[in-house]
């Protein structure tokens, strides 16, 4: 990092670290998450869907671990359970004999490593667990494994929607069940808007979000701000945005920029979001070089933005007005960008003008352009 506080994209060489930083427990303080020093807490997520189902089947995942921690993450984003037909015995608690032992044994690994994991509990729950009770009992029992492990957050279900028979309603009671085991806890809820539950009653700790695939798809971190400002400033993690492949296609990206511009707009708007892949998502290792190449992107993005921008003062283009909304540092113009975001400082702001074809950012109002470290990436000051 430069004195100014900002990091330079790619300019270093960096060795693979062979164990990461995290240790202590983490709370919530609305909207941000910190750390047992108080400080602001960063998501560095990646996914890596059958880790868990690779450690059941005797599979070493310390080189799995090696290149995550390379790449920058800090948490992994890990399966509980899946029906898929890649998986023989089928990834079931049921189908491992060991399961809850082995999972602590899971835990503890990563752990050793100084890496956290978010264990989505249910993915294909109609599948693979489709009576209640027995799902009541599988999150007791992992609670329980887990109790004292201070590397993991728990999420009850991706997309409930779809992967729980009693649907969002269902992630909601269980999440409610879930808190107060030492956890922090997400429904994975997020279909309903406002964000649920409107009942009163407590919300779980953070919330995640997976965001359409479309073209502008690096636009839609802004849903973080939108969700946390809708949800009494609970923190919104962007869990699952557009996937990277090695080829592109609709619902797959490949275009590091793009990662970049989505990942630095989730640490202005939230505590950070998790890097989506289609090696990730079937714990392979290593991981294709465009792939590597956007989580690479994703993971300098993240650092560049400060883990406070979170709490401060924000700004957007706006082409009614060349200030904007909160008095822009630079011009946007919508034919040039999708949107423009800043988050300011006192006389030092950070913006990103996503799927910008600008070859240089224009201030206004007195500021000065410091640096342009990656494309429609600007840190900028001002006496």
């Amino acid at each position: 990092m430069t004195a100014s506080g900002f990091w330079w994209f790619g300019t270093a060489t960096v060795e693979p670290p062979h164990t990461g930083t995290e240790a202590g427990m983490l709370h919530v303080e609305r909207p941000a998450i910190r750390d047992d020093q108080g400080a602001c807490w960063q998501w560095r997520g990646f996914t890596d869907f059958l880790l868990l189902y690779r450690h059941l089947c005797g599979v070493d995942v310390t080189p799995f671990l090696h290149e995550r921690l390379a790449l920058g993450a800090n948490v992994l984003r890990v399966l509980s359970m899946v029906a898929w037909d890649e998986c023989t015995p089928r990834f079931s608690p049921q189908n491992f004999s060991t399961y809850y032992a082995e999972l602590r044994a899971f835990a503890e690994r990563l752990a050793t490593a100084g890496l956290r994991f978010e264990l989505t509990v249910f993915a294909d729950a109609q599948i693979v667990m489709p009576d209640a009770a027995q799902r009541q009992d599988h999150l007791r029992r992992v609670l329980e494994t887990l109790h004292g492990c201070w590397n993991v957050v728990i999420e009850i279900s991706n997309e409930p929607f779809k992967n729980l028979p009693g649907g969002d309603a269902e992630a909601i009671n269980l999440a409610r069940q879930a808190q107060g085991h030492g956890f922090l806890v997400a429904s994975g809820e997020y279909t309903s808007w406002p964000p649920a539950p409107t009942d009163g009653k407590p919300r779980p700790d953070y919330g995640t979000t997976h965001c359409d695939r479309s073209f502008d798809w690096p636009r839609k971190c802004k849903d973080l701000k939108d969700r946390t400002d809708s949800s009494d400033q609970q923190p919104w993690i962007g869990d699952e945005p557009m996937g990277c492949a090695e080829q592109p296609s609709g619902s797959r990206d490949t275009n590091p920029d793009n990662f970049a511009w989505y990942a630095s707009g989730s640490q202005m708007f939230g505590p950070g979001a998790t890097f989506h892949c289609e090696d990730g998502i079937h714990s392979r290792t290593p991981i294709g070089p465009t792939q590597a190449a956007c989580a690479r992107a994703f993971f300098d993005a993240l650092t560049w933005t400060p883990r406070a921008a979170l709490l401060w003062p924000y700004q957007r283009g706006d082409m009614g007005s060349e200030a904007g909304i909160g008095n822009m540092p630079i011009l946007h113009d919508d034919a040039l960008e999708s949107r423009s975001y800043c988050k300011t400082d006192g006389g030092r702001s950070w913006c990103v003008q996503i799927q910008t074809s600008r070859a240089h950012a224009t201030p206004r109002d007195g500021w000065r352009v410091v640096s342009e470290p990656r494309k429609g990436f600007v840190y900028l000051e001002r006496p």
